[in-house]
């Protein structure tokens, strides 16, 4: 994996200053918020949508919201906040800083006589991860709980992000540059995000459609969003920073929603 030459130069970087334990507690925190921000946002609205109103989908909540908010404004915020903001910076910051920069640091002790490329695991396994936790079952829900849970869940991906933060760099004393952030760096991490946008997305956005028409009734986000996570955790491990993946990442599901939105 370091045949990209001087196009993604390679950065130094130091062990990161969290453990396993602290990876395993940042994920039961980020599943623990998400799953109350769905909770506490049902409930804040007065009632549970009851189990019998829904039934079983392929179609993704945001497409879901989307389609039947009919292009209202108030309804593409709230799906924006969720899915271009909220969304990057929380996974991001979960599965290629916290994981895959931990995860880099334990590849050398775990396979000493480098039988795999080095890079090659830590990027893979936060890759099938990521996949993994995108798939699963879907319901077709009433548009005031899609608006209610994109709300809740947006809002847990920016709390779980900073007290993620938080943790890390008080209690672990992490600086910013092990928390990937080179603020004078961002003119360059846009350039890359912007570079990889148009050399992968669009063949991954091929084989999502491709899949999809030939298994129209099954859920097959996470094979295209393996592909994806693979692209991010290749960029975060050449340079080691957050900003080009968290913008690389906000501009597929921004594009994604272009689409929706165009489509309706």
């Amino acid at each position: 994996m370091n045949s990209s030459g001087d196009f993604i130069p390679w950065e130094r970087r130091r062990k990161v200053p969290w453990s396993a334990l602290d990876v395993l507690a940042l994920f039961f925190l980020y599943l623990a918020l998400t799953s109350s921000g769905v909770v506490l946002t049902q409930l804040f609205r007065g009632h549970m949508e009851p189990v019998a109103e829904v039934t079983a989908t392929t179609e993704h909540p945001l497409s879901q919201l989307v389609r039947q908010s009919q292009g209202s404004l108030f309804a593409l915020v709230v799906v924006f906040f969720s899915a271009v903001v909220a969304a990057p910076l929380a996974e991001e910051f979960l599965f290629r800083l916290v994981l895959q920069g931990w995860l880099e640091t334990q590849e050398s002790f775990f396979f000493k006589r480098r039988f795999l490329p080095h890079g090659l695991l830590s990027v893979v396994l936060p890759a099938l991860l990521f996949a993994a936790l995108h798939g699963g079952g879907r319901k077709v829900h009433s548009i005031d709980t899609l608006f209610f849970t994109l709300l809740g869940v947006g809002i847990a991906n920016v709390f779980f992000t900073l007290c993620g933060i938080a943790f890390l760099r008080i209690g672990r004393k992490a600086t910013w540059r092990d928390l990937g952030w080179r603020f004078h760096r961002w003119p360059t991490d846009f350039g890359l995000a912007a570079v990889f946008f148009v050399l992968f997305v669009p063949p991954i956005l091929f084989i999502h459609v491709a899949i999809q028409n030939i298994f129209p009734e099954t859920v097959t986000d996470p094979i295209p969003l393996f592909f994806f996570a693979m692209v991010l955790g290749f960029l975060f491990y050449r340079t080691r920073r957050l900003a080009g993946c968290v913008l690389l990442h906000a501009m597929l599901n921004g594009a994604s929603l272009a689409a929706l939105t165009i489509t309706g």
